[in-house]
């Protein structure tokens, strides 16, 4: 049977946390919120402190560090602190001054082991040297020169990559296939067919 866990207006996203896999993090509409499994049954930790925003897409990077995209905030970086989970050490929103032309669905993906970022204007990657974010092009110049939007990337366990925009009339629908050189086709002509979104 089925047990209600918790009650909220609109889980928008959850994330089971790498760093405790017995933890669950939400997104419910303007809140952020955990959850953790103890002696058989969840216990709700509650609303995180500093983060009321519409956050769509959540991410765990290797140091613990959570990574929140959102609908039109840019991208948000959050450092637990596992003591007192629900009052982060840190929470920093990067904007237009950090590399974004756009703060509109900015969305954290993974691919091969680190975080890469899809906006309106293409994909995007933090440097850590300089706290900012930058075109991101190792998957094609199409991806990173501002001509088309990236709602959603997803690798596959045969090394395609599909992407997809937010809106296909100004971009297609496709995948991008590896190649011996390293490069990738990118494979998009048999999605046009795809009704508009």
């Amino acid at each position: 049977n089925a047990v209600q866990i918790y009650q909220g207006r609109h889980v928008f996203k959850i994330h089971q946390a790498l760093k405790n896999p017995n933890r669950i993090i939400g997104t419910d509409i303007d809140h952020f919120f955990s959850l953790k499994y103890e002696n058989g049954k969840w216990i709700l930790e509650g609303k995180w402190e500093g983060l009321k925003d519409n956050i769509r897409a959540i991410t765990e990077d290797n140091n613990g560090d959570l990574w929140l995209g959102t609908f039109n905030h840019g991208a948000i970086r959050v450092t637990p602190d596992y003591d007192h989970i629900t009052k982060p050490k840190k929470v920093r929103y990067y904007t237009n001054k950090d590399g974004f032309i756009s703060l509109n669905d900015v969305l954290p993906f993974t691919y091969k082991n680190k975080i890469i970022w899809g906006t309106e204007n293409g994909l995007y990657v933090y440097n850590s040297q300089t706290d900012k974010f930058e075109p991101f092009c190792e998957l094609g110049k199409q991806f990173c020169n501002d001509s088309r939007s990236i709602y959603s990337l997803k690798e596959m366990p045969d090394g395609k990559i599909w992407i997809l925009p937010s809106d296909n009339k100004k971009a297609d629908i496709g995948y991008l296939n590896p190649i011996n050189n390293g490069g990738y086709d990118w494979t998009y002509a048999p999605f046009r067919r795809i009704p508009e979104m």
